[in-house]
C-alpha cells in the first residue's frame, strides 16, 4: 500500500471505493509498506494544514487511528534495484520503492497513483480494484 491509498481514507474529496474497502478488510491481515510511507503521510498531512485542508488537530488524530490499524512498516529494497524499475517503468524513486517491495515480496501493491499503478498492472502486481 502506497501512501495515495491511506491518505484517501482520510480526505472526503479523495475516496475511492477498493481504498474504502481495503480499509474495511484491514481486520482480516496486516498490510505492509515501506518505511517511506510514513514520511510520505507526514508531509502530505504537513502540506494539507499549510493550505488550511485540515488543522493540526486534525493530523493528530490521523496518526492516531493510524497507529491503532494493523500496518507493519518494512524496509525498502536496494538502490540498484529500485533504480532499475523506476528508469524501466518511468517512476520516481519512491514509486519505485514501493513497487519494488511489492515484488520482493511478491504481494500485491494498492495505489491510486496512475503511473505506479500501471506499472504494477504491467508485472501483475496491481491489487483487484485498484
Amino acid at each position: 500500500m502506497d501512501a495515495s491509498v491511506t491518505l484517501s481514507w482520510f480526505f472526503e474529496d479523495e475516496q475511492k471505493p477498493a481504498a474504502e474497502e481495503l480499509l474495511d478488510r484491514l481486520d482480516q491481515h496486516d498490510i505492509r509498506t515501506i518505511s517511506l510511507w510514513r514520511l510520505e503521510l507526514t508531509n502530505a498531512l504537513l502540506v494539507a494544514e499549510r493550505r488550511n485542508r485540515i488543522t493540526p488537530a486534525y493530523t493528530a488524530q490521523v496518526w492516531k487511528r493510524l497507529r491503532a490499524l494493523p500496518i507493519v512498516l518494512i524496509d525498502s529494497g536496494s538502490p540498484e534495484d529500485i533504480l532499475k524499475l523506476a528508469r524501466n517503468h518511468k517512476l520516481s524513486a519512491y514509486d519505485a520503492a514501493y513497487l519494488e517491495a511489492a515484488w520482493r515480496l511478491k504481494t500485491p501493491i494498492a495505489s491510486l497513483d496512475a503511473a505506479l499503478s500501471k506499472a504494477a498492472r504491467k508485472l501483475r502486481l496491481l491489487a483487484p480494484g485498484f
